[in-house]
């Protein structure tokens, strides 16, 4: 397979992963999923955040219990438990889907997701293809499957960016500041921002978010940033620290591979911290150099993040694709050996539903290893081809 045509395994993909969109679809009866669980699944989270702001019932977010009790009283009593993880930023998105039908708004939803893959695709001046590659990729599937957010989060991600590498400030600033709707995503923002002595696009990126969040706060006063600094974020952390099944195989960090062993959750968390100080060591030494171009930075920013985080879940996966994507088209994909190449692309591309299927069944997170030895590697280095 020549890197002109490194396309075939994610093409290969995309029609598995176009197959089992289509079987899901077939076997749903009534709106309902093969599981009972409607039609988009955690879209019922944004679409249902909404309709409660939208008829004053706000302070159901913030409580667990209730919230399930409506979610109930909507889909039936063992309809499964669901949770609000978001902060008052995604609340008007919310609330205007939440005035439409659900289904309705899940397709709008997932339409705009898509355009959003497709505007970074032309924006990195990819081949348009690349769009319905990343859309039907694995991770991709698990966003289509899900009615997840990934498409948005980890376009806007990239997109933010190839802004702050053009030094466009202000668009850098806005794609920095709405990256705070998921904040622990930015995790490796201040550091690349600071180390490029991006100033404009820091205080741009401030200015943003602080009219953001006086806009929320004069909406729906200072008791909603109080309450999900309190009481959500609370929330999430027991999500991710005690919820079994499926979440122990959709979470690809190190931290989950504790939880996978059945380990207690501060020895999980010593296990993740010690695995992230040996990737914060490469991170330093893989620092994208002056000569380096945007490859370098969507891999630094993205391969931090994923490798960073204890809590990330395959769906958000996506910022890697674009990356992937990039080193795939780039010049510098020639400076390894052909074929070593086209075995990791395939192998990373191939990620998601291999750390799966590991995860599930023989309790092993593999992508946190694999993502390790990828940026100890960095194949995609400009220097490499020199």
């Amino acid at each position: 397979m020549s890197n002109q045509k490194i396309w075939v395994v994610p093409a290969i993909w995309a029609a598995i992963s176009a197959a089992l969109l289509l079987w899901y679809f077939a076997t749903s009866h009534g709106g309902y999923d093969f599981t009972d669980h409607i039609i988009g699944r955690d879209f019922i989270n944004t679409h249902l955040g909404g309709t409660l702001i939208n008829s004053g019932q706000q302070a159901v977010l913030f409580d667990g219990a209730a919230y399930h009790d409506e979610i109930k009283r909507l889909h039936g009593d063992s309809y499964p438990i669901h949770n609000w993880s978001y902060p008052p930023l995604l609340w008007p998105v919310s609330q205007g889907l939440g005035a439409l039908p659900y289904f309705v708004a899940y397709a709008l939803w997932t339409c705009a997701g898509i355009a959003m893959v497709a505007l970074t695709v032309r924006v990195l001046e990819l081949p348009m293809y690349w769009a319905a590659l990343i859309v039907l990729s694995p991770a991709g599937f698990w966003n289509l499957f899900a009615g997840q957010n990934g498409f948005f989060i980890s376009s806007v991600l990239v997109l933010a960016v190839v802004m702050t590498y053009r030094n466009a400030a202000v668009r850098a600033g806005l794609g920095w500041a709405f990256l705070a709707i998921k904040p622990h995503l930015g995790l490796c923002v201040l550091p690349l921002l600071i180390g490029k002595l991006r100033i404009a696009v820091m205080l741009w990126g401030g200015l943003f978010l602080g009219v953001a969040i006086a806009g929320t706060i004069w909406a729906y006063g200072l008791s909603s940033w109080q309450m999900f600094l309190e009481i959500t974020s609370k929330q999430q952390l027991h999500v991710v620290e005690t919820w079994e099944n499926l979440l122990l195989a959709m979470i690809p960090s190190a931290f989950m591979q504790g939880r996978l062993w059945g380990w207690e959750t501060g020895n999980a968390y010593l296990l993740h911290f010690a695995f992230a100080a040996v990737s914060a060591i490469f991170l330093v030494l893989r620092w994208p150099r002056a000569h380096e171009g945007i490859l370098s930075w969507v891999m630094w920013l993205v391969l931090g993040t994923m490798l960073l985080l204890p809590y990330s879940f395959n769906y958000d996966g996506i910022m890697l694709y674009f990356a992937l994507a990039l080193w795939g088209v780039s010049s510098g994909f020639q400076a390894i050996p052909r074929t070593t190449s086209n075995r990791v692309f395939a192998l990373i591309w191939s990620l998601p539903w291999i750390s799966f299927f590991l995860a599930q069944n023989l309790a092993i997170q593999i992508t946190p290893i694999v993502l390790l030895a990828l940026l100890i590697w960095s194949p995609w280095r400009a220097d490499k081809a020199q």
